[in-house]
């Protein structure tokens, strides 16, 4: 599977792109994998029982449409 791979790389290159591209501090910079981790671990805790009862379909496309949603108040960079 590729998707492992996609997500490493954008994981473990996170903090240089923030550091090199948009000019955060280093010091600042691994924080903001801090809500990314604990989001690692407490998805599967929290919904992880939700895919076994509603069903994997229904879960998968309910996660994406929520994420989705969620991004949609956030600022769009000016171009």
């Amino acid at each position: 599977m590729i998707s492992p791979f996609l997500y490493n790389a954008v994981f473990f290159t996170y903090a240089l792109v923030l550091t090199k591209l948009l000019n955060v501090p280093s010091d600042v910079a691994p924080w903001t994998l801090v809500p990314i981790a604990v989001g690692n671990f407490l998805g599967p805790l929290v919904l992880g029982r939700f895919f076994d009862s509603v069903g994997r379909r229904t879960m998968i496309s309910g996660t994406y449409i929520a994420s989705g949603v969620l991004r949609l108040p956030a600022p769009v960079p000016p171009t």
